[in-house]
């Protein structure tokens, strides 16, 4: 039996009908391609015509010139468009919105969160843009500037026109109404003091404006697989159990994320292998790499709320001042990493190594003991409803010294003692190498030696 786009979401044989790009797939990889708006029909569509323009247009008389010059900085494509090549550029760039317009439709986010390009750029973590740049950037800019142009074309000729007069950048700028680029808003200056390189404009600076965008798409995918979830419920396809587990992974996979803004200095290295270090303490391969900057769960609610009030340079500056308080940076990020034994970080793990679970990072940080772990609904009643940044870092300031800083320290103290203990029952020979060895380890921008007992 033969299949259509129509049929897309059909169940046969325990594999989901995906469409004709994709064929069969399991309920996973349809999912996948559900939140990346692959699935819609139309979009298949695009895809499709997309391939066409990136492979055998490149060689087709007719349609190659379209493509015929992609340079570094300036597109230029050749101004001779035959008139099936102008209606199919208005096709695709018609179809792309009514697939955002579709998609958002399902999902009831605004259409300007919806671009199926941009989604998915998202869900692939920027694999959009590094493995198929053709159909990403060249192609879509061109097929912008050949429908700008193709409206009025001249007589035939082999005249060159520059596509950026028509082209529409896909560069996302926070704007106010007036149309200007909204800019830093922080005014304290006991706060401004505290991270002077941060200025007007800085987000969108070299080191920062990669790191602040992803937060931003970041933060909408999220969103939509919250409402591609609970519309899965709402229908029926998964129980109000698999709901809120879906829900509780995706909370602790947006935390993670949001309390992130790597730079080339301070690159993302959680649960990378090339980043990990070896254990040489135990059983186990690697050691733990514990946040050493304050639990995600607790620095995600500031995040989502400076881009909630805030702009991107404010974001900069909570991210900034982060790293001024505590000495590391916030996250995912290299400086704000401990590498830990597993038997102190781990409850689970301590209590199969036979230690004492309490003097665990994870048990001893908890409400009913040190008190300085809480949850994300605890840190949301402890930011409130502020009026403006300068409120809202204020309230980090104190939130700092009384929750993150005393994580930090402790944290360290419970890896250090542990390292400390294991030295001890080494052979004095062994000794320099091991310190060796420690001295390569993360640890949130401390000296791994210090009271080291």
């Amino acid at each position: 039996m033969e299949y259509d786009d129509s049929q897309i979401g059909l169940e046969v044989d325990g594999k989901i009908w995906s469409g004709e790009n994709y064929g069969f797939q399991s309920q996973e990889s349809h999912d996948k391609l559900f939140i990346a708006g692959k699935l819609n029909p139309v979009q298949q569509g695009i895809d499709r015509f997309g391939n066409y323009l990136t492979t055998s247009a490149q060689a087709d008389p007719i349609a190659g010139p379209v493509l015929n010059f992609l340079g570094a900085g300036v597109r230029t494509i050749t101004n001779v468009l035959p008139e099936p090549i102008k209606q199919g550029v208005g096709f695709v760039l018609d179809k792309n919105q009514e697939a955002a317009e579709n998609i958002a439709a399902a999902t009831g986010l605004p259409v300007s969160l919806t671009d199926p390009m941009t989604i998915a750029d998202t869900v692939m973590g920027g694999a959009v843009t590094a493995t198929r740049p053709a159909v990403k950037t060249a192609v879509r800019e061109t097929l912008q500037g050949a429908a700008t142009i193709g409206r009025n074309l001249p007589p035939p000729g082999p005249q060159l026109v520059p596509v950026g007069a028509g082209a529409a950048p896909r560069v996302q700028l926070n704007v106010e109404k007036g149309g200007a680029v909204m800019k830093l808003t922080v005014e304290d200056p006991a706060i401004l003091s505290q991270i002077p390189h941060v200025k007007k404009g800085v987000a969108s600076t070299t080191e920062y404006a990669a790191g602040v965008q992803k937060l931003k798409k970041t933060k909408t995918y999220y969103e939509l697989k919250r409402r591609i979830d609970q519309n899965k419920f709402e229908q029926g396809k998964i129980t109000k159990d698999a709901l809120k587990r879906a829900n509780t992974k995706t909370q602790k996979m947006e935390n993670a994320k949001l309390s992130t803004l790597a730079t080339e200095m301070d690159p993302d290295i959680f649960e990378k292998v090339n980043y990990k270090n070896l254990d040489v303490t135990s059983v186990f391969k690697f050691l733990d790499q514990h946040h050493g900057s304050g639990s995600k769960a607790m620095t995600a609610p500031w995040v989502q709320t400076a881009l909630k009030i805030g702009n991107d340079d404010d974001v900069v500056a909570l991210f900034e001042l982060h790293k001024a308080l505590m000495g590391s940076g916030m996250g995912n990020v290299k400086s704000a990493i401990i590498d830990a034994p597993t038997v102190v970080h781990n409850v689970a793990t301590a209590s199969k190594a036979g230690r004492n679970v309490d003097e665990a990072i994870h048990s001893f940080m908890k409400k009913n003991k040190a008190g300085i772990e809480i949850s994300s609904e605890k840190v949301y009643d402890i930011i409130g409803q502020p009026k403006n940044m300068d409120e809202l870092l204020q309230k980090y300031i104190t939130f700092v010294d009384e929750y993150l800083l005393p994580q930090k320290n402790l944290s360290l103290k419970a890896v250090r003692k542990e390292f400390a203990r294991y030295r001890s029952t080494l052979p004095v020979s062994k000794h320099a190498q091991f310190d060796e060895y420690l001295s390569k380890l993360n640890m949130a921008n401390t000296d791994i030696f210090e009271d080291m007992s």
